[in-house]
């Protein structure tokens, strides 16, 4: 029996109104060329307000630590050593451990491992357009963090030395002459 296309109904489904199929959720679907969805472009309110906080963040470290330690600069820094100074204070049962833990967790040897592990991952599954963006983020991320060292020269904290303890000894070729 031949019946056309648009009459035809499956006999495993009931019938649905014509107005509610464009409502039924279907398989998500590739291009005729097989090619991946375009990526969002939209940039959503959460979205928005992350990167309007962090560029808020990194125009009040410039505008506060440009000139160096002086006005605004020296109670920010003073407000952060107590903040510090409290956090450093704080202690009970099996904080240390679990704290030592998290320190071991963000080591350079770590973080190096999970990038070279990132890498290599990214490379034996050619995960081509991951790789460039992984890459372009790192360099762009580093000469932010090259350029905030340049601009705001923030000290180091109260009762810290400028070299770690032991070292003073080893490098008394190395220092510049008086």
């Amino acid at each position: 029996m031949d019946v056309p296309a648009d009459r035809s109904r499956p006999t495993s489904a009931p019938p649905v109104h014509p107005s509610l199929r464009e409502a039924v959720r279907s398989p998500r679907r590739r291009r005729p060329t097989g090619a991946a969805p375009p990526l969002p472009y939209r940039l959503q309110s959460s979205g928005v307000g992350w990167l309007v906080a962090a560029l808020v963040l990194v125009g009040l470290t410039l505008v506060i630590f440009a000139r160096g330690l002086r006005g605004p600069a020296v109670t920010a820094t003073v407000i952060d050593d107590a903040v510090v100074g409290w956090l450093a204070g704080l202690s009970g049962p099996g904080v240390a451990p679990f704290l030592r833990g998290v320190a071991r967790i963000g080591s350079w040897w770590v973080l190096y491992a999970a990038s070279y592990g990132l890498l290599l991952a990214l490379l034996v599954l050619r995960r081509w357009r991951h790789l460039l963006v992984w890459f372009v983020a790192v360099q762009l991320g580093s000469m932010l963090v090259v350029f905030l060292a340049m601009t705001a020269r923030r000290p180091r904290p109260f009762g810290s030395t400028s070299r770690p303890a032991g070292v003073a000894g080893r490098c008394r070729r190395c220092r510049s002459p008086s």
